[in-house]
């Protein structure tokens, strides 16, 4: 029996047989439709219309489909489902295939898995949260983690216990997961999610068993750092090799061969930090408040940085604070050598012109950047010119502070690259490269030749509808272009046989109203216009490609550069609070002290006094003599506002903040627990 499926339909299916996992976008025309099964789906959670398009075995076949040009306002609903996205592309035009003397329906692929752990876009993230993709793989009993940003470039791993006791497995594996929030999570299909809270099941993705095993995992890492060993990388443990290489895998098959730019792989199986688990940071509110509301959180009190990624480092910082006292030394000299040395009101004016550098970055080692992300890297990078000439300039170089040093070196790089890319680009840029009108006028002479030609040859239009004008006397005869019929003339109904009468027009159209011709004349013209204008198309989007290959060279350089930008954002954001709020210099010990005079809660305070009033400030002195303090009293005496506030001096302390206090000597901590009453929201 011969099959009744449209050549376009077996193409759908060829490639939705490719994807089973995911929600086929299949590109047509101006829209992405979804057909079958994915149809209904789709219909159902973006509430759009469920219609059908043809039949299969005597079926019909469910479809719907949303405009291309704003299928980044359906996509957030289906990612938040747990959803992949499989972004099917017309990869060959009507030409190329006129030139194959092809039949059938235009070449399409996938160029692209969208899934919620491999997002790079502005408007389907959150300006100043991460968002991680892990994997998870147990060997010989130990718990070890790998996770990305793809967004950002972050790319860490570690080992998070050595326990063969499944309770404990699972509470420590829940308590990471609750502090990373992950939004997707690799596993391997024969793992045993019952060490996996149910809560998350939906975030699971299953892979493949064969693809967790060392060798191949390991030959991941090293393909894609380019090395033919590890070594050079750090210390990892055979576990975590196994999840970053398996991440690594992922990325390739949703990235379709084109792996984002990331940072050295990290591990920080042996890095020692304050330890506050997911329980005590949601008790001292660090994050959110108990309402879960960002509102009243510590960091909505602390933050006051200008870039998106001091927002993010700080609240790494906040969750994940410091235990190597010359870390903690290290901030605290740079903000006290900022209050010394410079006049921080230039450096806060600089810092507001700089953009996400990392997620700009990201966009354009996949393919994704446009225009304006490589205007806004260029512009921000000259802003950072400008903060390193300040930051040099000042007399007192030679005593500047370790970190600060690390600041400058990282600043020292070539710029003449991204004032090359400010020179070339306009200021009104489109959304993306393929009509272009991007590379300004006088910076490539070939182009402005094709766009003196194309002006030319549009102005020979004007003068050629003035032609037939005085030809036909019609005066209402125009030449006007669209889509279908490309350039033609067209004049009212009335004045049809007038022009069929004259040899050399050509019918093309008749409508109610209208009657459309065209010319042997006009045709050439129109080739000459159209060919302008692929050529210049051509050359302008062959001057993208160079300056973003030139930019995914330098891409180790700018990922430090976001580093930096960030940490300086955050002392910067410091000494403002020195100023604003007599925030003061805590000193940092290795003893078993906790000093503080006059100690004040960061967040009461701040809200009170949006209300005129004053905070009662108050003392804490535990030494090793002296460490444990029993405090008792009626009920809303005051006893969790005391408790968590010494509590946020230290983590304040060792996140490298300054602390609302007269004087803070902290002895460094290693871990901290809270627990305080449901009720006790200290925001309200």
């Amino acid at each position: 029996m011969k099959s009744t499926t449209t050549p376009m339909m077996e193409q759908y299916l060829g490639i939705k047989n490719q994807y089973r996992d995911a929600l086929l976008f299949y590109r047509m025309g101006d829209f992405y439709e979804l057909f079958f099964e994915d149809a209904v789906i789709a219909s159902k959670i973006l509430e759009i219309t469920l219609t059908k398009r043809g039949k299969s075995n005597g079926k019909d076949i469910p479809m719907c489909g949303v405009p291309f040009h704003s299928a980044n306002n359906y996509l957030p609903k289906l990612i938040k489902k747990g959803f992949n996205v499989a972004v099917c592309e017309q990869t060959e035009t009507v030409e190329e295939a006129k030139s194959k003397l092809k039949k059938g329906p235009l070449k399409r692929e996938v160029v692209r898995v969208i899934s919620p752990g491999t997002l790079t876009e502005d408007d389907l993230l959150e300006r100043t949260t991460n968002n991680f993709l892990g994997a998870i793989y147990i060997l010989d009993d130990v718990v070890c983690v790998a996770w990305a940003d793809i967004s950002t470039g972050c790319f860490k791993s570690k080992n998070l216990i050595n326990e063969k006791i499944p309770s404990k497995q699972k509470q420590i594996l829940t308590n990471f997961l609750l502090k990373m929030s992950f939004s997707e999570i690799l596993v391997s299909d024969d793992m045993d999610t019952s060490l996996i809270e149910e809560e998350w099941h939906s975030l699971l993705k299953k892979q493949s068993p064969s693809q967790f095993f060392y060798e191949s995992s390991y030959d991941q890492v090293c393909s894609y750092y380019a090395v033919s060993s590890i070594e050079g990388l750090g210390q990892f443990s055979k576990g975590e090799i196994i999840a970053a290489g398996v991440l690594l895998s992922y990325l390739k098959l949703t990235q379709c061969g084109k792996i984002p730019l990331l940072s050295t792989l990290e591990s920080e199986t042996d890095n020692k930090i304050l330890e506050i688990d997911y329980f005590t940071q949601k008790s001292l509110e660090i994050l959110t408040n108990l309402s879960g509301n960002y509102e009243g959180s510590l960091v909505s009190c602390l933050d006051e940085t200008k870039t998106a990624g001091g927002s993010r480092l700080l609240k790494q910082r906040l969750i994940e604070p410091f235990y190597e006292i010359n870390q903690i030394n290290d901030r605290h000299d740079l903000v006290k050598w900022l209050l010394e040395n410079n006049n921080i009101i230039e450096f806060q004016t600089y810092l507001k012109n700089i953009p996400d550098f990392e997620r700009s970055l990201s966009r354009i080692s996949v393919n994704r950047g446009t225009p304006k992300d490589l205007l806004l890297l260029s512009d921000g990078l000259v802003f950072v010119e400008k903060i390193f000439k300040k930051l040099t300039s000042n007399k007192d170089f030679k005593n500047k502070p370790s970190l600060l040093n690390l600041i400058i070196s990282n600043f020292k790089i070539d710029y003449s690259l991204f004032l090359n890319i400010k020179d070339a680009l306009k200021k009104d840029l489109p959304l993306s490269t393929k009509e272009g009108g991007f590379i300004r006028d006088g910076f490539d002479s070939k182009l402005d030749s094709l766009r003196t030609l194309r002006k030319n040859e549009i102005e020979e239009i004007t003068n050629l509808q003035k032609k037939y004008i005085d030809l036909t006397n019609i005066n209402s005869l125009k030449i006007k272009h669209n889509r279908m019929l490309g350039y033609h003339i067209e004049v009212r109904a009335m004045h049809d046989q007038s022009i069929r009468d004259i040899d050399f027009f050509i019918h093309r159209q008749t409508t109610a109203q209208t009657s459309r011709f065209t010319s042997i004349e006009l045709n050439d013209l129109e080739t000459q216009i159209l060919n302008s204008f692929d050529e210049s198309i051509k050359i302008e989007v062959a001057i993208f490609n160079q300056f973003t290959n030139e930019i995914i060279k330098k891409g180790k350089e700018i990922l430090d550069i976001a580093y930096s930008i960030s940490e300086l954002d955050i002392a910067i954001m410091v000494v403002n609070q020195f100023y604003n709020r007599n925030y003061i210099c805590p000193v940092m010990l290795e003893e078993k002290i906790l000093e503080i005079k006059e100690g004040r809660h960061p967040v009461v305070e701040k809200n009170i006094k949006l209300k005129n009033n004053s905070f009662v400030s108050n003392d804490c002195f535990l030494k090793e003599q002296d460490i444990i303090w029993l405090i008792t009293g009626p009920n809303m005496a005051g006893k969790s506002t005391y408790l968590r506030q010494n509590a946020l001096i230290v983590i304040m302390a060792q996140a490298g903040l300054f602390v609302p206090a007269k004087e803070a000597k902290i002895g460094i901590v290693d871990k901290i627990f809270s627990r305080v009453g449901a009720s006790d929201d200290l925001a309200k």
